[in-house]
């Protein structure tokens, strides 16, 4: 088996186990989830990753009912799985017109290094987004961020990854290893 098969795999067993964890799991579920979790470091990674995805995504749980979370994670959870590397979604035009549709356009990423995101961060505002630090170079993200709000971007890389954004100017960002 390839491991691009074992990978898609254990992909699938993940947003299983994402959707099962959504509700009120048992004391056996979360027994069995651990065990799934614990048997093999790419079963913690990927079930992470599509976690932070599904998270990123989707309201709270409070403003969802059970049945539109279901109907949610059907719906997104394809999509996280096939994303094999970075899917911009930098804006969405309706038919004919050159005026956005949502003003909620994103940038979704699937496990890209950092500096690739950065760099598609930057081609949506005016300045520069400088990293100071090699050793960012080897740091990798997933999950989606606003296109139309690079700072709130930043600050959503910033919370979910060892590093601090610094801003000098609107024009210039530093980011560092934190």
């Amino acid at each position: 088996m390839t491991d691009g098969l074992v990978q898609e795999q254990i992909r699938e067993q993940a947003a299983l186990w994402l959707v099962r964890l959504d509700e009120n799991p048992t004391t056996a579920e979360l027994a069995e989830f651990n065990a799934w979790r614990d048997a093999d470091a790419r079963h913690a990674q990927l079930f992470e990753q599509l976690q932070q995805l599904w998270q990123s995504l989707s309201p709270p749980t409070k403003t969802r009912p059970r049945r539109a979370r279901l109907i949610g994670a059907a719906l997104v959870l394809p999509a996280a799985i096939a994303l094999a590397q970075f899917l911009p979604v930098q804006t969405w035009i309706a038919p004919g017109t050159q005026a956005p549709m949502s003003p909620r356009a994103q940038l979704i990423f699937h496990d890209r290094p950092l500096p690739e995101v950065l760099a598609e961060i930057e081609r949506h505002r005016r300045g520069i987004i400088w990293v100071s630090d090699a050793q960012l170079q080897a740091l990798r993200f997933t999950g989606v961020l606003p296109a139309q709000d690079s700072d709130a971007a930043l600050a959503l890389l910033q919370a979910a990854l060892p590093i601090r954004i610094e801003s000098y100017s609107q024009l210039l960002i530093q980011v560092r290893k934190r």
